[in-house]
C-alpha cells in the first residue's frame, strides 16, 4: 500500500472509532460539503510535505477546520480543539505518529459559523522499499 493512502487510513481510523462517534461531532474529509443545518463540525485535510526516513515513509501536517456557531465567542471552538488534543496529541496510530497541535483563527465561508484551524504534524513510518 502506498505511503499516502496508508497515512490517510491511519488518520481517518481515529475518527471511525466508536469513542469518537460518541462525542457527537460530525467529521468530514477535505472537499466535502456538509449539510446546511450543521451548527458545528470538523473538516480534515491531510497535507504530506516531505519524504520521511525511507521511500515508504512521509511526514506532513493535518489541518482540521473547526466550525462552530458564530457570535457566541470562541469557547466552543476551544473545547473542540481540546477534544482533538485528547484523541491526537502524542499518539501513534498504526504506522503514523502525531505530535503537538497549534490553533489559530480563520475566516469562515459561512457567516453563521466561526472557524478555527487546528494543525498538527505527523510522521508516517513506512516499510523500507
Amino acid at each position: 500500500m502506498s505511503r499516502y493512502v496508508q497515512t490517510e487510513q491511519d488518520i481517518y481510523s481515529i475518527f471511525a472509532l466508536p469513542e469518537w462517534a460518541s462525542e457527537g461531532v460530525p467529521t468530514y474529509p477535505a472537499e466535502y460539503i456538509p449539510p446546511v443545518n450543521n451548527t458545528e463540525y470538523l473538516r480534515i485535510t491531510i497535507i504530506p510535505s516531505e519524504t520521511g526516513l525511507n521511500a515508504g515513509s512521509t511526514s506532513g501536517i493535518m489541518m482540521i477546520d473547526i466550525f462552530f456557531p458564530a457570535n457566541v465567542g470562541s469557547r466552543r471552538g476551544f473545547e473542540l480543539a481540546d477534544l482533538l488534543d485528547d484523541y491526537l496529541v502524542k499518539k501513534t496510530i498504526l504506522t503514523t505518529q502525531i505530535f503537538d497541535s497549534t490553533l489559530r483563527p480563520a475566516s469562515s465561508e459561512d457567516s453563521t459559523l466561526s472557524r478555527l484551524i487546528y494543525s498538527i504534524p505527523f510522521k508516517h513510518f513506512g516499510e523500507q522499499l
